[in-house]
């Protein structure tokens, strides 16, 4: 339960009012912290609540901190599937949950997995990867898929190593973040077995308890010395710390005589980080070590160590599977960058916002990417000789779109939606029929003339319709009308006939206006910024620049602006540019800018200082 849902369950309990609570509730999603990252557990739910804490219903915020935590649903595992050969409703109570993406209905079993296992009951995780996909797509773009054995890659490969000592791992599975990012930079992998160290170090039981400076430290030559030289043997790959579960089965059976089933119940307590389970399998440990040699105090030590392993102790098979999908990933990446880029952007089916990174890190390492062309990009992003090129699904209001039979203007602007077609025009895509800003005029403009045609036409079809039907009685009844009524038929069908001729000379009259209203005119990159977060041309091209010098002062487009809250209750912001640096504007300089607007700032490392909007050049708008 989180701070806002305490909030609601405590006002509940206590009779408060429901509209009271629902308005802390909206004050608490508005607060955020300038170090979100650096709470723990539960802390940041306490602090939101202590923020808006006006000390008005003070025993309602009490409850509710007692509150924040505490298990309110029936919730599903990710992956885990539950194997019996027999009928499991013997044992359990089955639930019906329906799949929030598939809408399909499925059994879930409604007991705890720990229990469903103590029962005898085989529970096997089943994880569906989307990197498997990025993997395959990319090497079947570059053409390597029968030629590369990725079971057979050089675990040393030196481009690929190169690559994630420096942290250029966007997109490696698993390494993307930018505190592995750090560790990496600081451990500076020289093989797959130090990628395997890297995998199972970087979590936060072992940030926590300081096993990873730690193991950082020795590593780039911290001293250490081994509790028992037999210890070397199990523990030298990773510098006499506890890393993976089979190390701490190594140690129990080298220093305590262990049997490999009993040392497996010792890494079956560790992987279930049960603390209990640990005591009492490890109580006899101590005698058992010193009877096969070791000393007692030193014994002792092992079994501290071994304990403390049982908070961070991971599984060496379930790392080494992660650190092969990265060496997998970053080999790709560092030998087939295009086809990679291209591959993992496509997996995240026109996000902009997870896409934007991936772009800005091609810009930066002089990547061509091309704009978006109706003529030209699939619906997803391609690899154009050696180039990228942007799919149409990045375009924001486009998603699944069928290429028109030509490309002119009436046939596109006929056959898109005015949504469409403001994306499409927007982004650039349409730019080959002319000029931007007369195209995005002309929509609203050719929507209602081809609005009118339709019509027209509709007409024109209706009373030929009618003509026909109306020549069917005249002539296939022919002897059955006397003069009179047939005078009246023919009369009846000058009438239809003078319709006809009223609504084609319309249709003809429908002109569109050839020089669109143009007053409303907004410079090309922000309506490239609008639709596709960003712009493949020089996005200060239309701007005077004179004044910056690189340094203190800077020309910069805004791709992002986020407001935020101190801890003190300060209001500050982070601004990122359309290169991807990242600024802070803290209370005293915090002005609220514009995305897609460019701007002067003047800097003190990272922080803003001042702002000053750009002036757009004459004729460049």
């Amino acid at each position: 339960m989180k701070a806002s849902g305490a909030l609601k369950e405590a006002a509940r309990c206590l009779g408060v009012d429901h509209t009271i609570a629902d308005a802390y509730s909206k004050k608490i999603k508005d607060v955020s912290f300038d170090d979100d990252e650096d709470f723990h557990d539960n802390d940041l739910e306490y602090a939101k609540l202590d923020y808006i804490n006006d000390g008005k219903h003070q025993e309602m915020f009490e409850l509710a901190k007692k509150l924040v935590g505490i298990m309110t649903g029936f919730g599903k595992h990710a992956s885990a599937v539950i194997v019996s050969n027999q009928d499991i409703t013997k044992y359990c109570s089955l639930e019906m949950q329906k799949n929030s993406q598939t809408k399909e209905e499925t059994f879930v079993a409604s007991t705890n997995f720990k229990h469903l296992e103590s029962m005898g009951f085989l529970k096997e995780d089943i994880l569906g990867l989307r990197t498997l996909d990025v993997i395959n797509d990319c090497v079947t773009m570059a053409s390597v898929k029968n030629s590369l054995d990725l079971a057979k890659l050089p675990w040393d490969d030196k481009p690929t190593l190169d690559l994630l000592c420096k942290g250029d791992t966007l997109g490696v599975f698993q390494m993307k973040s930018q505190g592995m990012v750090r560790t990496l930079k600081s451990i500076a992998p020289k093989n797959f077995v130090d990628l395997i160290a890297v995998v199972a170090l970087y979590r936060p039981a072992c940030i926590l308890t300081g096993m990873l400076d730690e193991y950082i430290d020795r590593r780039n030559g911290k001293p250490f010395e081994y509790l028992d030289e037999r210890l070397k043997e199990p523990l030298g790959e990773t510098y006499g710390i506890m890393v993976f579960q089979e190390q701490i089965m190594r140690v129990c059976q080298i220093i305590a005589g262990y049997s490999m089933a009993e040392a497996d119940t010792v890494r079956r307590a560790v992987g279930k980080k049960d603390h209990d389970l640990m005591q009492e399998i490890t109580a006899e440990f101590v005698d058992r070590a010193v009877a096969n040699g070791t000393d007692k105090d030193v014994a002792k030590q092992i079994l501290d160590m071994i304990i403390a392993a049982a908070s961070y102790g991971f599984n060496k098979a379930h790392s080494q599977s992660y650190g092969y999908m990265a060496y997998i990933t970053a080999y790709l990446k560092a030998h087939y960058p295009l086809e990679f880029y291209v591959a993992t952007i496509n997996s995240e089916d026109g996000n902009q916002e997870k896409i934007l990174p991936y772009i800005q890190e091609m810009q930066r390492k002089g990547i061509k990417i091309l704009p978006p062309d109706l003529r030209h990009s699939d619906r997803q992003w391609t690899v154009e000789d050696s180039s990228v090129r942007v799919g149409l699904a990045y375009i924001k209001g486009i998603n699944k779109i069928e290429k028109p039979q030509e490309y002119t203007i009436d046939a596109i602007f006929s056959k898109y939606t005015k949504l469409q077609l403001q994306g499409l025009v927007g982004s650039g895509a349409l730019d080959f029929l002319g000029d931007t800003h007369e195209l995005m005029a002309l929509i609203p403009e050719y929507k209602s003339y081809d609005k009118d045609r339709k019509n027209a036409l509709d007409k024109i079809h209706e009373w030929q319709t009618k003509l026909q039907q109306h020549e069917d009685i005249m002539y296939t009844n022919d002897g059955l009308f006397s003069d009179k009524e047939l005078k009246s038929l023919d009369k009846k069908k000058q009438n239809i006939e003078k319709k006809i001729q009223e609504w084609t000379d319309k249709y003809n009259s429908i002109m569109l206006i050839e020089r669109p209203n143009l007053s409303s005119k907004v410079p090309v990159v922000s309506l490239r910024y609008e639709y596709l977060g960003c712009t493949f041309e020089d996005p200060l091209r239309g701007y005077n620049t004179n004044l910056a010098n690189g340094r203190d002062v800077k020309a910069i487009i805004v791709s992002d602006f986020k407001q935020k809250t101190t801890k003190a209750g300060k209001p500050m912001a982070y601004v990122f540019d359309h290169v991807g640096n990242k600024y802070v504007m803290w209370s005293n300089y915090l002005v609220e800018l514009k995305i897609g607007t460019g701007y002067y700032i003047q800097v003190r490392g990272d922080t803003i200082t001042k702002v000053k909007p750009l002036e757009l050049k004459q004729n460049n708008a």
